[in-house]
């Protein structure tokens, strides 16, 4: 989840696997706090997943869309099968943009 509320956001969440990703090599295995040890396939595949749902937030955003438009948008729905159902993710990631992408941010 995207705790929004104290600072976290989807951006934050794509850079953090963008910079994995340039201190990682094909042979690192990376160990997270919960779930299966991440090969660096894994990793590419995430920051794919998750760069492509905040590209689709913020095209949401910038059309004047509200939470609930963008978790009717269905914008992961081709990520469920792998990750489980998105609607409270990506209501908390829609929120997560407004401190960062807002105009009166």
């Amino acid at each position: 989840m995207v705790d929004w509320w104290t600072g976290g956001w989807i951006g934050g969440i794509v850079g953090g696997l963008q910079r994995i990703q340039t201190v990682a090599n094909r042979e690192t295995k990376i160990v997270p706090a919960q779930g299966p040890v991440l090969s660096f396939a894994d990793i590419t595949a995430q920051v794919e997943i998750f760069g492509t749902i905040y590209d689709r937030l913020v095209q949401m955003l910038n059309k004047g869309r509200g939470p609930s438009e963008a978790v009717d948008a269905g914008p992961a729905k081709e990520y469920e099968a792998k990750m489980g159902n998105s609607d409270a993710f990506v209501h908390r990631a829609f929120e997560s943009l407004w401190a960062y992408l807002s105009p009166d941010a």
